[in-house]
């Protein structure tokens, strides 16, 4: 077996024991999850999506769901005759999302699953928006161009991302270098990570249509809606 094959054999079970991890404590977390955050990430949701004016009709998808508090919204946007589908790690999170979206009464609307953010269950072009709420920062920096082009893979022509993103380009430059440091120190406590969003999105094939700079108790928050610069193959 050659060096590259070993280093590509390593890296995948790396990412396998990282993504298991990172299932067991979300697991752990997801009935309390909502307390612990206070709320505080859901008015960044709502920004972000409302940036991302979803329409009726429209076929969108939730990389990352979580507890589901965005999914409600995405269906009364798209109406009776759009879809919604959800896809996340942790089976304790999408418990949690089930039981929220049972009070919409709209369930017939919405496909929830476990999956991984690097293999999307879904066929080509297939989409017309995505969501994507503290989600690539979960990902080890190899990993993120390859959920990127499985956004960019699952997109239709024309279709729109927006992202919620832990960003070192916002919020208090002392605070993103504290939590950086302490991501670092308990890497399994703080799982995500501060990136370069619109770095990654331009090395990744998207232009950025619209960008908002916030903070989430002063760490820095970028919210996009982006769109596919090249032609799907």
């Amino acid at each position: 077996m050659g060096n590259e094959v070993v280093h590509e054999e390593l890296s995948r079970r790396a990412a396998i024991s990282t993504h298991a991890r990172s299932r067991s404590l979300y697991d752990a977390l997801s009935p309390w999850y909502d307390l612990l955050t206070a709320g505080q990430e859901n008015a960044l949701r709502a920004a972000a999506l409302k940036a991302l004016a979803l329409q009726p009709g429209e076929h969108v998808l939730e990389v990352g769901f979580g507890t589901g508090t965005a999914l409600a919204a995405m269906i009364a946007a798209v109406g009776e005759t759009g879809r919604v589908w959800g896809l996340d790690l942790s089976l304790g999170m999408a418990r949690v999302a089930r039981r929220r979206l049972r009070n919409t009464r709209r369930m017939s609307c919405v496909g929830l699953a476990c999956g991984d953010a690097l293999r999307l269950p879904l066929r080509a072009a297939s989409m017309d928006a995505l969501f994507l709420s503290f989600t690539l920062e979960l990902l080890e920096a190899a990993e993120i161009p390859i959920a990127l082009g499985e956004c960019r893979r699952v997109l239709c022509r024309g279709g729109r991302m927006g992202l919620v993103c832990l960003s070192s380009e916002a919020g208090s430059p002392a605070v993103n270098n504290l939590y950086t440091w302490a991501h670092v120190r308990w890497p399994r406590v703080l799982d995500c990570h501060p990136i370069r969003p619109r770095e990654w999105l331009a090395a990744c094939g998207f232009s950025i249509l619209t960008r908002r700079p916030m903070s989430l108790w002063g760490l820095g928050v970028e919210i996009l809606v982006c769109r596919s610069a090249r032609v799907q193959p």
